[in-house]
């Protein structure tokens, strides 16, 4: 299983300053080697570095922040909608789902395969930029992109308050 995790930079909402944590951005650092050895060398013998992240499928992600929410795309080409299963807490969204192999046949030689065209089932969880309402989250599949809406708590909204010059 593929599993990632994102964590993005998030603000303190009374602020507070987060400590900013050295190993964890080794950590970070070192899946991202992994998965561009992955990506550059697909059918290479050479070991990993890691051996308990396995090649397969990890969908391309998006995430974007607009004054009322998050919104994030995903690209799962060849994936179904019961094969995907979306997951949110107020401040983590988890994407869970499964690409099935293009031709099922076990006899096939691969000669070519784009940086896609992976199979099997993939996790990643993003640990989001604000918190987020999870009861109003809203995930729709169309044409191979997911795309998850999670509306923010009106405390994360942002706010204009006229200020007096004196």
């Amino acid at each position: 299983m593929a599993r990632r995790e994102v964590t993005l930079a998030r603000r303190e909402t009374n602020g507070g300053i987060r400590r900013w944590d050295p190993f964890a951005e080794m950590e970070r650092l070192h899946r991202e080697m992994d998965r561009w050895f992955d990506r550059l060398f697909p059918f290479s013998p050479l070991t990993r570095w890691s051996s308990d992240i396995e090649v397969g499928f990890e969908p391309a992600v998006d995430i974007y922040e607009t004054n009322e929410e998050l919104v994030v795309f995903a690209t799962l080409p060849g994936v179904e909608m019961k094969d995907i299963h979306v997951e949110a807490t107020p401040d983590t969204l988890i994407l869970r789902g499964e690409r099935k192999p293009l031709i099922s046949d076990e006899n096939v030689t691969v000669h070519y395969r784009s940086a896609w065209g992976g199979h099997g089932t993939f996790e990643a969880r993003y640990d989001l930029p604000v918190e987020i309402n999870p009861n109003k989250v809203k995930a729709t599949l169309r044409n191979g992109i997911l795309e998850v809406r999670l509306p923010k708590v009106e405390s994360a909204k942002a706010k204009a308050v006229k200020v007096q010059v004196e």
